[in-house]
């Protein structure tokens, strides 16, 4: 069996509050050096040494957020990402039903678009589609993409980028997205959402799950 490595350099230590910008960060527990959750070994890699990063918990005195006090690298933990939302039949009914509810408050029909940032495999998605609701996934993990293909659901495979929705023609406000907000970054935004500009002139809703 290997050992592991401790990959300090792929951690970046926070400067500021990442929700109020305060520097009033304060490091309360200290959970060691942790392997990337969901990042099992092959047969081939248990010999070499996994890495590990440093993993401590702050507190924000300003804003009372709880956060970690250094970000990993997003490329790492979710371009090859093992987790799959249909592996659940108990999350994919839950996120069927999530679809229903959201078709019924909405109003959401045909015209519509649904963005799923953070799709996964796709499973809530395929749930709007069953209501005939236009849907396009966002997800960085290049596996799912290409085990996970859809001819009904559009994807962009690469992480969503602030720059979305200000000023390119190609942007469209209404979309989902659950915790993933702490990885955004400029970018100008991809042309594969483009052909979905017809859709910009509609006012959005952000539901955050």
């Amino acid at each position: 069996m290997g050992g592991f490595a401790l990959a300090v350099g792929d951690r970046a230590a926070i400067e500021a509050c990442i929700v109020c910008g305060s520097a009033e960060v304060e490091p309360f527990l200290a959970l060691g050096q942790m392997a990337l959750a969901n990042k099992f070994l092959t047969r081939e890699e248990l010999s070499g040494d996994e890495p590990r990063f440093d993993l401590t918990v702050g507190f924000c005195h300003e804003c009372s957020h709880v956060q970690l006090t250094r970000h990993g690298s997003p490329a790492r933990m979710f371009e090859d990402y093992l987790h799959i939302s249909s592996a659940s039949d108990t999350l994919k009914d839950h996120l069927w039903d999530l679809s229903d509810v959201v078709v019924q408050r909405c109003g959401l029909g045909e015209g519509d678009l649904v963005i799923d940032i953070g799709a996964n495999d796709g499973t809530l998605l395929k749930g709007f589609r069953r209501h005939g609701v236009q849907a396009l996934g966002v997800d960085p993990a290049r596996n799912l993409a290409e085990r996970y293909r859809d001819p009904e659901i559009a994807r962009y495979t690469g992480f969503l980028q602030l720059s979305l929705g200000r000023g390119d023609p190609g942007a469209v406000p209404s979309r989902r997205s659950d915790h993933r907000h702490q990885h955004l970054s400029s970018h100008p935004c991809p042309a594969g959402v483009r052909p979905w500009r017809r859709h910009r002139s509609r006012p959005g809703r952000v539901v955050r799950h």
